[in-house]
């Protein structure tokens, strides 16, 4: 709700106090304007949800498109059906329709490893990482974690699919929420 709230807010702000100094350091700069222009065309708040939510759905079913046309080609339907079905469940909806920022972000740049990774497009990701920091700043981590793979002399054929499931994992995987809990923990009782 704190994003709806932030969305009523920009409605009654002049264009040019959403394009300051002070959003792109936030990491809010997209997600205003966008919002400025959804209040301003008299669209409902819940429509920047519904939109983020098609866009995130809609880069990840486009990278499984490619994959089932690349990888799967060959196998039965319920191998397809199969791989589908973790695709969509690794994508925790409800975080994406209530945090919309952090998760499509990542997304975003799942989508630009992707390409650059199998298809070698570094302009495609140079743009979707710069587009995607400017949503939100934390997704710069996978980016450059998967640009120094990618850029690194030891980076061979058989790690591209594990930097592809690592980046779906950081997705929205429960199991990393918890892990990272329980390490902070231990840290934190080691000190």
């Amino acid at each position: 709700y704190r994003h709806y709230e932030r969305i009523v807010e920009i409605g009654n702000l002049p264009f040019q106090s959403i394009i300051s100094l002070d959003n792109i350091n936030s990491g809010y700069l997209l997600f205003d304007i966008y919002a400025w222009f959804i209040t301003n065309l008299g669209l409902p708040k819940e429509f920047f949800t519904a939109t983020t939510v098609f866009i995130a759905y809609f880069l990840m079913l486009s990278i499984f498109k490619d994959i089932k046309n690349r990888y799967l080609s060959y196998c039965n339907r319920s191998t397809i059906a199969y791989s589908l079905i973790i695709l969509l469940l690794s994508i925790n909806f409800i975080y994406l329709s209530s945090g919309i920022r952090n998760i499509l972000a990542n997304i975003i740049v799942f989508y630009a490893c992707y390409h650059l990774i199998f298809y070698k497009k570094r302009v495609l990701f140079l743009i979707n990482v710069i587009i995607a920091f400017l949503i939100h700043p934390a997704s710069s981590i996978p980016a450059m974690l998967v640009l120094i793979t990618y850029t690194g002399s030891w980076f061979s054929k058989y790690s591209k699919p594990m930097v592809i499931l690592a980046l779906l994992f950081m997705l929205g995987n429960k199991l990393v929420g918890f892990m990272l809990s329980y390490i902070d923990t231990l840290a934190s009782s080691l000190t």
